[in-house]
């Protein structure tokens, strides 16, 4: 940060001569110099936006739903647009049949339809230091655990920021049980046992 100072002096023969300093001098008419003033500024770097995204619940049963919620960040003193990230999800994970799309980014949000496999938001906005989140159902027709990475969010003003990454597990869906047990187990003929 440069503290710039202009003066201004006559040197005799009633030439005025200009100086740089770190303030600057109150000029009257008559060429007298009066107080000094001073002022501050501060220049920000214009930093990108940031984005996380994370799986509630993070273990679903073959077939089941959850929650894929993404969350952009503006670390910035100033206002960002134009703000967009994709998601390409693993094989077998897709928009759930009901998508339950929720999205307080703004902007354009593409490919929230049952059975996508990728999903993506456009032209998005925040407000100064603010955050927004889009989420979504989705589901997954394979077992394992699978990471979910998008590609890095954008915006106009500050570029390309981080890349955000979430991990789904799904388990096998196991089969039921059954027992059953005589009480009494022992009767004499005739008698009666209660089977459960």
């Amino acid at each position: 940060m440069d503290e710039v100072v202009e003066r201004l002096r006559h040197s005799p023969g009633g030439l005025l001569h200009r100086d740089i300093y770190g303030r600057k001098l109150l000029r009257v008419q008559d060429g007298s110099s009066g107080n000094t003033a001073a002022a501050t500024l501060t220049v920000s770097a214009v930093g990108p936006p940031s984005i996380s995204k994370a799986f509630a619940p993070s273990s679903i049963p073959l077939n089941g739903t959850t929650t894929l919620t993404f969350t952009i960040g503006n670390p910035n003193v100033t206002a960002r647009s134009g703000i967009g990230f994709s998601d390409n999800m693993p094989a077998g994970l897709v928009v759930a049949a009901t998508p339950n799309l929720a999205n307080s980014c703004g902007g354009a949000v593409n490919g929230v339809t049952a059975n996508s496999s990728s999903v993506s938001l456009a032209n998005g906005s925040l407000t100064a230091s603010g955050t927004c989140a889009m989420s979504l159902s989705v589901t997954r027709n394979a077992t394992g655990t699978k990471n979910n990475v998008t590609t890095a969010v954008t915006s106009n003003e500050g570029g390309s920021g981080n890349t955000a990454s979430a991990t789904l597990t799904v388990s096998a869906v196991a089969p039921p049980s059954i027992s059953k047990a005589f009480a009494p187990s022992s009767i004499s003929v005739g008698g009666t046992t209660t089977l459960t």
